[in-house]
């Protein structure tokens, strides 16, 4: 039922509820269904990092006396490799994007 057949469904007069509402045949354009898309993603990304983070808050501390992240972990060389591992990352999107578009890059 398409929202015209609705809107005149009863008895060849329109309701109230409809008296501004404009016709549409078929679905949504692929710009709002993108739109919406785009939300409910951010949306879960949302609740799921708070999840993450919720748990963390939750077990900080709570080892059942077994070993502590200090204890596994030497934190300065963590540190070093994830520093090392965003430069790397980085390095190789710019070689991706010269890549595909070599113009933007200089050469």
């Amino acid at each position: 039922m398409t929202d015209t057949t609705m809107a005149y469904s009863h008895g060849g007069r329109q309701l109230p509820s409809m008296a501004g509402a404009v016709a549409h045949s078929g679905p949504a354009s692929k710009r709002i269904v993108t739109g919406y898309g785009f939300w409910i993603f951010i949306l879960s990304d949302i609740v799921m990092f708070a999840a993450f983070f919720a748990t963390y808050a939750v077990l900080l501390g709570k080892t059942a006396g077994g070993p502590t992240g200090h204890d596994l972990f030497d934190l300065r060389n963590v540190g070093r490799r994830a520093a090392r591992s965003c430069r790397r990352s980085s390095r190789w999107s710019v070689a991706t994007a010269c890549t595909f578009r070599p113009a933007c890059c200089g050469f």
